[in-house]
Parts: C-alpha cells; structure tokens; sequence
C-alpha cells in the first residue's frame, strides 16, 4: 500500500500538525491489525508506504477541532477505509501527491456557554397530549410537542397508517437547519411551528414511521438555541430530543465545545 492524504478544515485551509491514525488490516482474522501514526506537514499533507493489507482505516483528528462522521451525507470525511486487491473500493486506490483522498474537520470558533439537553428520551401520547420540553432549568424558555398516531388501530397486515408529529415554540419560531456545520442561528426567517404529516394515503416511497429534524429556534427574548430530534412513531412511542440554547440574548453563537461546554440537564 501507498497512500497520500491531506486534512483541510470547512474553509478549505490545510490543517497542519494533524493526527493521523492508520490500520493495514495486514493479518489472519482474530489477530490485531498493524498500527501506524503519522502527523500532517505545514500543507495538511501526510502519507504512508511499503505496507501491505487488504484495506487500510486511516482517521485524522487535532484538538480544537470536530470530526465529520462517516455517515454524514457529504463525501469528504474526517475517517474512512480504503480497499486494496478488491474489485470495489470505497476510496480511491492509489491515491498520489498531486491527487491525496481529501479528510475535513471542523475548525471550533468562538464558544460561549450553552445549557446542553443531551440526547433525552420522551415518551409521546398518540393523542395530541402536550409535551413541553424545557431548555433551561427554569423552565422559560420551552417547545411544544404534540402527535396523533393511529398506528394501534391499524388492521392486521397494514404497514401504513396515520400520524403526524407538530413542533411549535411558545412565542418564537423555529427555522429548518439544512447544515449540520453551521452553528450560527440566523437572524430572519423563522416560523411559529413544523409538522411531520405521515398519512396512510402518502405512497409507500415517501411513508416512514420514522422522523428526523434539526432546528434553529429564537425566543421572543432575543435568545436562540438549536435542537435535534428524532422520533419513532410507532412501538415504544417516544422522542429523543438534544438541544443547545444560549443564555445571553441576543448571541446567535451556537457552537458547541464538550471541553468547554456550560450547564447540562
């Protein structure tokens, strides 16, 4: 195996003085791979040669910096494993100086304390009941859920049925977040509330008795926070909910360092 790399962070700037971590899956099943470290030149550059293996992980990382998980919709990631001698690969095979596989990390701006409600599972009614999941311990500043599920009442051998999922904010609004690297709330455009329609009628390409969503919200205060959540309409009702909201009014700044971070309910 021969391989180049190169690290950048989400502005396309080198990383240099990167952690690189290497496994050459290069013996019998059962027994450890072999292990190797490299450190990324000035350019973000790092490489490795005269090895062998079947696949090679490689994973980079440097303090003050996020990783991008694997299974993140973009190609570029801060990990991934690389095949060699095999038909279909998952990265290039023989990667080049001119041409390295591309690793991003996030670079941490500015934090600012945020009361973290990390990841929590809610049980739901099925019928509208409210639930009001609080961001800050006293309790101020709240969102409200509420579901509508018939998936108890469906016939025997029915896959789809009715249920809808609504998320609205008392006095404020909440704004769709379409990247999950961008941890700045925006200033406009925010909405009352959201809904997740789920009707048995919707063709079965586009029904799932399971939800997704992240979020930016701003309160009528001026303070702003940003939430994740997901929610299984069906079986054990319940929603997992993981939110970060700023105390200080008018800060936008939602960025989060677990070696910094503030109060956590």
């Amino acid at each position: 195996i021969t391989f180049y790399g190169k690290v950048i962070d989400q502005h396309g700037e080198s990383v240099s003085g990167a952690h690189v971590s290497l496994s050459a899956n290069d013996k019998p099943m059962g027994q450890p791979n072999s292990e190797y470290i490299r450190t990324a030149d000035a350019e973000g550059c790092f490489s490795i040669d005269n090895i062998v293996g079947l696949t090679l992980a490689v994973a980079v990382s440097k303090a003050g910096y996020k990783g991008i998980p694997q299974n993140d919709s973009r190609i570029v990631t801060s990990s991934g494993v690389f095949e060699y001698g095999l038909e279909s690969t998952r990265g290039p095979q023989q990667p080049n100086k001119v041409a390295p596989v591309i690793f991003r990390l996030h670079k941490i701006g500015a934090v600012e304390p945020l009361v973290k409600v990390g990841e929590k599972n809610f049980r739901m009614a099925r019928d509208g009941t409210l639930l009001l999941i609080a961001l800050d311990e006293l309790g101020a500043h709240q969102v409200i859920l509420r579901c509508w599920n018939n998936d108890l009442q469906r016939q025997e051998g029915q896959q789809q049925y009715d249920w809808k999922l609504e998320i609205t904010i008392p006095k404020g609004g909440l704004l769709v977040r379409k990247d999950v690297f961008v941890f700045e709330a925006p200033q406009e455009g925010y909405v009352p509330g959201d809904t997740v329609n789920m009707p048995a009628s919707l063709p079965y390409a586009k029904w799932d008795s399971f939800a997704e969503r992240s979020y930016f919200i701003r309160f009528e205060d001026g303070t702003f926070a940003r939430v994740n959540l997901r929610m299984g309409a069906g079986g054990d009702h319940f929603v997992v909910w993981e939110s970060f909201f700023n105390l200080k009014s008018g800060s936008r700044n939602l960025e989060d360092d677990p070696k910094k971070s503030g109060a956590e309910r």
